[in-house]
C-alpha cells in the first residue's frame, strides 16, 4: 500500500477497500490510484465492489415460500450456473420439511422446478441437511426423518432431477429412502463419487454404549454408509466411536477413491475434531492415514 493512501486508510489494503464514499461502486482506495474515470473498463470492472445487481433483486434473492421459519443448510452450482438450496422450513405449528430451491443464473426461481421452484420433501417431518449434485442432471438430498416418534429419527436421502424437482426413478423406485431399518441416524452431508455412488455421512445410536455405561441415555457413533445408484446399500455402514457422542458433519472423496469423513466427540464439557479416511470400501480405516492411531 502506498505511503500516501496508508495515511488516509491505514496500512490494510483490504480495510481500504470498503470505503466508498460517493457510492459508485468503486472504493475510495482504488480510484486514489487509478482516477475516477469509470470509463477505464481494463480496470474498474475488475475491482467493483458490492452486490451484484443483476442477480435477483440488487443482488439478493428473497426465498420465502414456506408458512413458517425457513433454514438453509446447503448450496450447490452446476456448471450451467444454476444454484440449488437445501435446507428445510416449518409447514404447521413446529412440523418441519425438508426443501429444495432452484435459481436460474439471474437469481429467480425456476417455476418448472417443483412448485414454483420449490420441491418440497412431503410425508413424516424431515429435514435435508446437504445437498450434492450428481453429473448435474441429479440432485442428491441427505437428512433426517421422523417417521411416527419425533423420538426415532431415521437417515434420509432423496434423488431428484434437476429440471423439474421430480424424483428420479431410478433412485429406490422413484421414492426417498429412510434407514428406517436403525433405531436412529441423521445424515449431516453427502458426496457423490465418479461413478454415481453415494455416500451419507452423519451419527448413528450406539447402544453398545449405553449399554456399558447405566447413567447414560444419550450416545451417538459417527457413521457413513455408501448407496449404489439405485438405491440399494453398497456398503455396511462404518461406525466409529471414542466417546459418548460422535458426529460426522462432512464428507469427501479424494481422486483415489479413499473417503474422508470430518466430525467431532463430545464427553461431558471437552471434546475434539476427528478426522477419518477410509480405503475405496467404504468401511477400512487407512491405517497410513494418521498412522500412530490407525486411521
Amino acid at each position: 500500500v502506498p505511503d500516501a493512501l496508508e495515511a488516509t486508510y491505514g496500512s490494510s489494503a483490504f480495510v481500504a477497500d470498503a470505503i466508498d464514499t460517493d457510492g459508485d461502486g468503486v472504493s475510495d482506495y482504488l480510484e486514489d490510484i487509478y482516477g475516477s474515470d469509470k470509463t477505464n473498463n481494463a480496470i474498474f470492472p475488475q475491482f467493483t465492489v458490492g452486490l451484484d445487481n443483476t442477480f435477483a433483486t440488487g443482488g439478493i434473492s428473497n426465498l420465502d415460500l414456506y408458512p413458517g421459519v425457513e433454514y438453509p443448510e446447503s448450496l450447490v452450482q452446476d456448471s450451467n450456473s444454476q444454484i440449488y438450496v437445501g435446507g428445510h422450513g416449518v409447514t404447521s405449528g413446529i412440523e418441519e420439511h425438508g426443501s429444495v430451491y432452484k435459481l436460474n443464473t439471474a437469481g429467480l426461481l425456476d417455476t418448472n422446478f417443483g412448485t414454483n421452484g420449490l420441491k418440497m420433501i412431503t410425508g413424516d417431518p424431515n429435514r435435508v441437511r446437504d445437498i450434492a449434485l450428481l453429473d448435474d442432471t441429479k440432485i442428491v438430498a441427505v437428512g433426517e426423518i421422523n417417521e411416527g416418534d419425533p423420538e426415532q429419527q431415521h437417515g434420509l436421502t432423496a434423488v431428484l432431477n434437476t429440471v423439474d424437482g421430480s424424483y428420479d426413478n431410478g433412485f429406490n423406485s422413484g421414492s426417498l429412502l429412510s434407514s428406517s431399518t436403525t433405531e436412529w441416524q441423521q445424515f449431516w452431508s453427502v458426496a457423490v463419487q465418479p461413478n454415481g455412488k453415494i455416500i451419507a455421512a452423519g451419527n448413528t445410536y450406539d447402544s453398545k454404549y449405553i449399554e456399558t455405561h447405566p447413567l447414560v441415555t444419550n450416545a451417538t457413533d459417527m457413521y457413513s454408509i455408501r448407496y449404489n445408484s439405485d438405491g440399494t446399500a453398497d456398503t455396511v455402514g462404518a461406525s466409529f466411536n471414542t466417546n459418548q457422542i460422535e458426529r460426522a458433519s462432512a464428507v469427501a472423496v479424494q481422486t483415489d477413491g479413499k473417503i474422508v469423513v470430518l466430525g467431532n466427540n463430545i464427553n461431558v464439557d471437552t471434546g475434539d475434531i476427528i478426522v477419518l479416511r477410509y480405503l475405496a470400501d467404504g468401511i477400512t480405516l487407512d491405517t497410513t492415514f494418521d498412522a500412530g492411531n490407525d486411521g
